[in-house]
């Protein structure tokens, strides 16, 4: 049994694993990050396989081979979810995601309190788990934009610090500046609906992306092909974590990705320091080893440790 010693395990490497392994790695540390499926190049996803891809979800895990189960309650037999859309492979299901931006709107920060204070405290069931988030968009805005340029969103601002843009989503809330890159151009039915929608006076815009409508830091623009959500990009456009975040780590020679592991034991407290905890891995003929490192506690673990502190949420 091997026993590999890092500053930080990462327990797989999807949307969130790959970003955190990314800063990490600008920060110096060494990082290692335990993948179940493998990691994927642009190249094998130029065939633009609908049978393999969309078809039989090569992306996504086998629900026969690593089923999920679910229940309503206690008193019913579990069953099997029929179909799994996360991603099974390096980057998680930012490899198959249709690329949506979004952020969120300054009301969706106050849940409860809009709630509360539109419908009436009865409007919300006793047992409810609706909470307030403990910070507002204005916290956020500086990660939203930070985001978006390092990813590469392509959109239309509609609202630059409460300046209404005609062409972009008005309803917004307020940022900074405009997106990195302009908005994807439309497809013939876009430009049907956008025309309708003017006439009937609504505010048709753009949906910002984060697909690349030309080309951007090192990365090919978009050519359009169509194969977006469901499919890996086969020129790198879309900002997927192999394209992107995953792939700045490993130039940075501070994050290894071992692939085809499955985490048998998250936390293993060893018997020397406290501070220090073991992670068992599994590979595929069976053998065993295990990496052990500073920090290796899951990321939503720290989350739901960090929320706890605020009574509402």
């Amino acid at each position: 049994m091997a026993i590999e010693k890092t500053d930080v395990v990462i327990v797989g490497v999807g949307a969130a694993g790959g970003i955190l392994a990314a800063e990490l790695g600008k920060a110096g540390m060494k990082v290692i990050g335990l993948e179940r499926g493998p990691r994927l190049a642009t190249e094998d996803f130029t065939p633009h396989d609908e049978l393999r891809f969309f078809q039989r979800q090569d992306l996504r895990p086998n629900i026969k081979r690593q089923p999920v189960t679910w229940r309503p309650n206690a008193n019913v037999r579990a069953t099997p979810l029929p179909v799994l859309n996360y991603g099974n492979q390096a980057g998680g299901g930012t490899v198959h995601y249709g690329s949506v931006s979004w952020r969120f709107h300054e009301d969706d920060f106050r849940a409860r309190s809009h709630t509360i204070e539109r419908y009436g405290s009865s409007a919300i069931p006793q047992d409810s788990s609706l909470a307030d988030w403990p910070l507002s968009y204005a916290d956020l805005e500086p990660y939203y934009d930070r985001a978006e340029y390092e990813l590469g969103v392509s959109g239309k601002a509609g609202n630059m610090q409460g300046n209404k843009i005609d062409g972009g989503n008005v309803f917004e809330a307020p940022r900074r500046r405009d997106y990195p890159l302009p908005p994807l151009r439309d497809d013939q039915s876009g430009v049907v609906f956008r025309g309708a929608a003017k006439k009937l006076g609504y505010h048709p815009f753009p949906t910002p992306r984060a697909i690349l409508s030309q080309d951007y830091n090192g990365r090919h623009g978009c050519t359009y092909c169509g194969f977006c959500q469901a499919f890996g990009c086969h020129v790198g456009a879309k900002s997927s974590n192999p394209c992107h975040q995953a792939a700045r780590s490993r130039r940075d020679r501070q994050f290894p990705i071992s692939h085809r592991r499955d985490v048998l034991s998250r936390q293993q407290r060893q018997q020397r320091p406290r501070h220090r905890r073991g992670v068992l891995r599994s590979r595929r003929l069976g053998q065993h080893d295990r990496g052990r490192a500073r920090h290796s506690e899951p990321v939503h673990l720290r989350q739901h440790a960090a929320a706890a502190a605020f009574e509402d949420g």
